[in-house]
């Protein structure tokens, strides 16, 4: 980037930039280019350029002139504000109703005298601008001709608008409004409304619920968090943390408590609910992990299931070098979405309908799922 500037005894030249021309009439130009000329005719270019990015700095008495004008990476634009008119601005505004909620309880008999308002003051509006464009002051030397065809457009809007204003209570193709699908105009005021975002994201599914004692329970959504709620609704912790929704959580029954949650993130956290602090986290699967359980009685073992077909039995105890602290169990065709414990042994389940017992990292019994367990079965007796 550079920046240069015209100085002649220390003062910066001012340089003049002539005033954008009108385009010549003619028949084949395109009435809306001629239009946008006459709207930016005040606007005046100080560089052009392919490629680059021009900065000016106007100068404050007369902005057809630049004091200093540099290339820039990002030219900059200062936007005017905008505020609606008042009644005040705009007396034909009085008696408009605009509420949305107001006019979805509105007669259609009194619909056209609440909205009529607003057509009068556009109409009103126009009337003035007609008498400006022979005014010296809106400098609209050669472009009289395109400002008053602009006008004429508007008002043939405005007599559009008029129209079906007048439509809305005698309109034969309009019948009774049926109140079972809604009112006829529905408040559109608040869609986006922080209160129904907010609704919104508290409401976000649930993948998962565990109790930590009879007053305060865990859970698991897809907004990527976990909450530690009271049964009063009350929000007392949040484990923030995983980069994708959670599928399932899990509060160990062993000291201290801790919980452990799973994610579409590839990994499952092991959290304090009491401090919202992830003490441990586990990867080492390579798809979505879709369920966990503690070891009934521990703090310290805990089982996973996921979509890439296996499921792991973690050992916190270990150190994350050793063997034994992650133990692959691997035999399922498809992916884990149940996992548990039965007699201290991990159990499993997957979408290829079958139940498996695993002890020492091997599959001792399998179940298909689709077959009750009878009593007398000899998939019973090999769980047992």
């Amino acid at each position: 980037m550079f920046s240069t500037a015209l100085k002649k005894d220390e003062l910066i030249t001012e340089i003049q930039i002539p005033l954008r021309p009108a385009l010549a009439g003619s028949a084949e130009q395109d009435r809306e280019a001629d239009t946008l000329a006459m709207a930016y005719r005040h606007q005046v270019e100080f560089a052009v350029g392919h490629g680059v990015g021009v900065h000016a700095e106007p100068d404050e008495q007369d902005p057809g002139r630049a004091r200093h004008i540099r290339t820039a990476t990002v030219p900059a634009y200062e936007l005017p504000r905008t505020d609606p008119p008042t009644v005040a601005d705009v007396p034909e505004l009085a008696g408009v109703t605009l509420d949305m909620a107001v006019l979805a309880t509105t007669a259609d008999d009194d619909l056209a005298g609440r909205l009529l308002p607003l057509v009068d003051a556009y109409t009103a509006w126009i009337g003035r601008q007609r008498a400006r464009v022979g005014d010296s002051e809106t400098r609209l030397d050669g472009f009289e001709t395109i400002a008053a065809g602009a006008l004429d457009e508007c008002a043939e809007t405005a007599e559009r608008i008029r129209r079906g204003v007048d439509l809305l209570g005698a309109n034969p193709l309009a019948g009774d409004n049926d109140d079972r699908f809604g009112p006829r105009f529905p408040d559109m005021s608040e869609v986006y409304s922080t209160r129904l975002r907010r609704i919104a994201r508290d409401a976000a599914a649930a993948k998962g619920v565990a109790w930590l004692d009879c007053d305060t329970f865990v859970t698991a959504a897809t907004d990527r968090l976990a909450k530690v709620m009271s049964t009063a609704g009350e929000t007392l912790t949040e484990l923030v943390g995983h980069g994708n929704l959670l599928n399932a959580v899990s509060v160990s029954d062993g000291s201290p408590r801790l919980v452990a949650t799973v994610s579409r993130d590839k990994t499952a956290r092991v959290w304090d609910p009491a401090t919202g602090t992830c003490v441990r986290v586990l990867c080492a699967h390579d798809e979505s992990v879709k369920a966990v359980a503690w070891r009934p009685g521990t703090s310290s073992v805990l089982l996973t299931g996921s979509y890439d077909f296996d499921a792991r039995l973690w050992d916190l105890e270990a150190d994350e070098e050793e063997q034994g602290f992650s133990t692959l169990l691997r035999s399922h065709r498809n992916g884990v979405g149940a996992v548990g414990w039965w007699r201290g042994q991990p159990l499993t389940a997957s979408w290829d309908a079958t139940a498996m017992l695993w002890k020492g990292g091997r599959s001792v019994a399998a179940v298909a799922l689709a077959q009750p367990l009878d009593e007398d079965s000899e998939a019973r007796d090999a769980l047992a």
